[in-house]
């Protein structure tokens, strides 16, 4: 006999726990029969049963090269993410990896994603954030079969934990960027001769006024009688 895949576990487990279930059944109907018709009953609904599980047990028994050819293959996810663990090679081998997927299906599948600056790579709460949500866009897109709670995981995906992710990304970059305006600040604060010098004004630039000028403005003289001195 093959041995049983890994994945087919749970459904062996469940076929045995089905199997202790009617044996129990079957116990309690020879202790407390009460008449025929009863027990025609019960031995239709065992009989129905019965058949269900020997065609389980003989899917199961001949291992994985008795699996339909239609069966999806098997996710292979990407390796666990300890970032903490990481060295520098192991670090940009993750940030390339999440990096393709940014560039070819989060910018443009995901709302307001194209709008995250490039240095998302530098943040690794960032790195971490969209590693997980490439993940399950993997796990929720893997194959080509669909059915509803499919369909339904993947509305969620974009709806709420797509925009979630998202929103927490351009929160950790505009911290980043408040940041570094307000040290700018605090800088120029620090620095006043950085600022740009006020130019002192040019004595030329504000000539004296004439005479004739001052002589109008002190006595009240007009134009005429300035001329009439004039010619005098």
């Amino acid at each position: 006999m093959a041995p049983v895949p890994e994945h087919e576990r749970d459904a062996l487990a469940r076929v045995e726990r089905q199997l202790q279930d009617l044996a129990a059944e079957v116990r309690g109907w020879t202790a407390d029969l009460k008449g025929v018709p009863a027990a025609v009953v019960l031995a239709h609904k065992l009989s129905g049963e019965m058949s269900d599980v020997l065609a389980r047990l003989s899917l199961l028994e001949d291992g994985a090269a008795a699996e339909p050819q239609t069966r999806e293959p098997r996710l292979e996810f990407a390796p666990q993410l300890r970032w903490h663990e990481l060295d520098e090679a192991g670090r940009a081998a993750a940030v390339a990896r999440i990096g393709a997927w940014v560039d070819t299906v989060y910018r443009q599948q995901f709302p307001r994603a194209d709008e995250i600056a490039p240095c998302w790579q530098e943040h690794p709460v960032c790195v971490v954030l969209l590693d997980v949500l490439s993940q399950m866009h993997a796990a929720l897109y893997h194959g080509t079969q669909r059915s509803w709670g499919v369909v339904h995981n993947q509305g969620e995906l974009y709806v709420r934990f797509g925009r979630e992710i998202t929103a927490l990304v351009r929160e950790e970059l505009a911290a980043e960027e408040e940041a570094a305006e307000g040290g700018s600040l605090a800088q120029a604060a620090d620095d006043p001769e950085g600022a740009q010098p006020v130019k002192p004004a040019k004595a030329d630039d504000d000539p004296a006024p004439s005479k004739h000028w001052t002589e109008r403005k002190l006595f009240g003289k007009s134009e005429e009688e300035e001329e009439g001195e004039k010619d005098d």
